[in-house]
């Protein structure tokens, strides 16, 4: 499907969504960058498109995991992108967390692209997901005291 049709699709869904009285809430397939992310938010909300999105994100898991996950979604996976979401090919036996992709959303995101928050796909398991959350939470915590303190 081409670009203009992937587009008009949406678009008539999240129109058939408002016309029955719900509210439509975008949610995509996980991705590994940020910028690819930010420029498709950017052209959604360009295209009027103002409803709420939830990024997908892959959670922390074996980089091989990853590779085979993204093949079999059809997910976009050179070897510029995963040196971008901090991954090295040459350790394919290593794991990586999306603390990379995570980070270069957030310092991207401004009010022009609307409603935005995440949704993680835990290829390596659902407890060591929650791990990373939680432990990615506390450092955003901590980033933003230090912040205050030095103001």
């Amino acid at each position: 499907m081409n670009p203009a049709d992937r587009w008009e699709v949406l678009e008539r869904k999240c129109h058939s969504i408002s016309m029955r009285g719900m509210k439509p809430l975008i949610v995509t397939q996980f991705g590994f960058d940020a910028d690819i992310v930010l420029a498709w938010l950017k052209t959604l909300r360009e295209r009027g498109i103002e409803h709420p999105v939830r990024v997908g994100v892959p959670g922390p898991a074996g980089i091989a995991v990853l590779a085979r996950y993204a093949a079999l979604c059809g997910v976009s996976a050179c070897a510029s992108m995963w040196s971008k979401y901090g991954i090295s090919l040459g350790k394919l036996f290593g794991t990586a967390g999306p603390d990379v992709f995570v980070d270069r959303l957030a310092a991207g995101l401004t009010e022009e692209h609307g409603t935005v928050s995440l949704h993680f796909f835990p290829f390596g398991g659902i407890a060591q997901s929650v791990r990373w959350i939680e432990q990615y939470r506390s450092r955003a915590g901590q980033l933003r005291d230090a912040s205050r303190a030095l103001s």
